[in-house]
């Protein structure tokens, strides 16, 4: 696999102002999304230390329980003691079976950044934070492979990362016999069974698949969702219960956004904390008596809610606009490389970590990438495509084809302009004879006219019919580079692209032309 070629990706407009470090966002941000700002993050963040000694020993304990991990794991975790060594962070969802590629683009993203980073003589270690908290199983429950969606079909409650994975039988006969007639997958679909056994969690298996594809490259894999960790994040908790910190920060942010012309991506609440149990994670809500679970299943008092807290920091859990913050506590970090939803909402957040007083760190739009199999590819030099014109819609792109083939158009379109002439000068001779027809002769050529539009619409109709091959060719390359009218990277999985023999190639051809700062999409064949 080579690169292609590059394009240049559509973006939000807040995304693309921010890229281009408009001055009107600046108070959303702490650094510029640059090396340049990596190295001033590098300077300001030894000045605002974590624990490091918890760090380490939790994501030791966490590594070991991993066969995929090896001896550069934990040589990249023991690094991390050192004050001069930070990292370099991305998050996603436990999608089952690692999900649509843009996840591997993230964490290749994180690697090849701490790869620059240290030609400049920062030290960074790339880190992958699982979402295993996260409870919307939806949208975690499937992958798809050419377009066909395998999905996981049970009924789950509570934390996806502590789900268990004995009723996947289902799920995984269902891809074996989708792709198991292919020898090459073989091996992989062998691996991955292992990787997501009956024994394990979800948290657990995506642990085991991010080490089995990126062990090599020097990943940490971090699950939050720790008794230890919560611990060093209780103090953010308690003040989030006792003055709603989060809730006025966000929302003042998104105000000034909106006064921008930009809006806000979450909303928050006044508590943005879940109770969070095994089976359980539901709001926290403030009532006039203290606190209660959405649901009214819990409650207590202020002095009780705290207790728990004191007691049990492991069953609060952050929600989307304090996860982040989570992370910054927990991390050394100097990035968190994310998708334009994700920058989006991280640009509403930085008033958030003021008011909490922890380090607000750079944000970095990921890597993305197409990859063309060799049909599609041999499918574009047919059309005598250039891979930018693949961001113009199917209809648009299919008629410029059949009118660069030879379209039948002309024949109305030639006798339109002379009889429009003819209807003009009709209508000018009735006026004179009589001016109070001139108005009728003018609607009559219009209705005329406009009859003729539609004859030359048919005509393109029948054009677009007459080239079927064309149209295939078309739909074959859209298939590939936009399944189901959407970005290859957010529906395809990594199955489709490779397998056990070419994993480690595969891996090595996308980090050497991977370079978030180049902010191009990457076209691999």
């Amino acid at each position: 696999m080579h690169l292609h070629s590059t394009l240049k990706p559509s973006l939000p407009p807040l995304i693309v102002d921010y890229l281009d470090e408009k001055e009107a966002l600046v108070p959303f941000y702490s650094f510029s999304p640059s090396m340049d700002g990596l190295s001033k993050a590098a300077t300001k963040r030894k000045a605002i230390p974590v624990n490091r000694e918890v760090l380490v020993q939790q994501l030791k304990l966490q590594s070991e329980k991993s066969k995929y991990s090896n001896a550069l794991t934990t040589e990249q975790i023991e690094r991390l003691r050192s004050d001069d060594v930070f990292t370099i962070t991305t998050g996603h969802q436990l999608c089952v079976y690692g999900g649509p590629m843009f996840f591997i683009y993230k964490i290749l993203s994180a690697i090849k950044t701490c790869e620059l980073l240290k030609e400049s003589g920062i030290h960074a270690v790339p880190v992958y934070w699982m979402a295993s908290e996260d409870h919307d199983f939806q949208e975690v429950n499937h992958i798809f492979y050419h377009t066909q969606k395998v999905s996981w079909d049970i009924n789950a409650k509570g934390p996806v990362g502590r789900l268990k994975l004995d009723g996947l039988d289902d799920f995984k006969k269902e891809l074996n016999e989708l792709i198991g007639n292919d020898p090459l997958k073989a091996d992989t679909l062998t691996k991955m069974g292992d990787i997501f056994h009956a024994s394990k969690t979800l948290a657990e298996a995506i642990r085991d698949f991010v080490y089995w594809l990126f062990a090599n490259q020097g990943i940490v894999v971090i699950d939050a969702d720790k008794r230890e960790f919560k611990s060093l994040f209780a103090g953010v908790v308690r003040q989030e219960l006792e003055a709603s910190v989060s809730f006025g920060a966000v929302n003042d942010s998104t105000e000034k956004l909106d006064e921008l012309g930009f809006g806000g991506q979450v909303t928050p609440r006044e508590i943005n904390l879940f109770w969070m149990q095994d089976g359980y994670r539901e709001r926290i809500e403030k009532i006039n008596s203290g606190f209660q679970t959405a649901d009214g299943l819990n409650s207590w008092s202020s002095a009780e809610l705290l207790q728990q807290l004191d007691e049990n920091p492991e069953c609060f859990s952050p929600n989307v606009v304090l996860r982040p913050v989570y992370q910054e506590v927990l991390l050394p970090n100097l990035a968190y490389i994310g998708g334009p939803g994700e920058l989006s909402y991280w640009l509403q957040l930085k008033e958030v970590f003021d008011r909490y007083e922890v380090f607000y760190p750079a944000i970095l739009l990921r890597d993305m990438a197409v990859i063309l199999d060799e049909k599609s590819a041999k499918r574009m030099q047919q059309l005598e495509l250039n891979i930018e014109d693949i961001n113009t819609p199917f209809d648009e792109l299919f008629t410029f084809l059949v009118r660069r083939n030879g379209s039948h158009e002309h024949l109305v379109e030639d006798k339109t302009v002379d009889i429009e002439n003819r209807l003009s000068d009709l209508a000018e001779a009735i006026g004179e004879f009589d001016p109070s027809l001139q108005r009728s002769a003018e609607t009559e050529k219009t209705r005329i006219l406009k009859r003729l539009e539609v004859l030359q619409k048919k005509v393109l109709r029948s054009d677009r019919k007459n080239n079927e091959v064309i149209e295939r060719r078309l739909h074959e390359v859209f298939q590939d580079i936009k399944p189901l009218n959407a970005p290859q990277e957010r529906i395809e999985c990594f199955l489709r692209f490779t397998n056990e023999q070419q994993r480690e190639a595969f891996v090595k051809s996308l980090i050497s032309e991977f370079n978030l700062f180049e902010q191009k999409i990457k076209v691999f064949d």
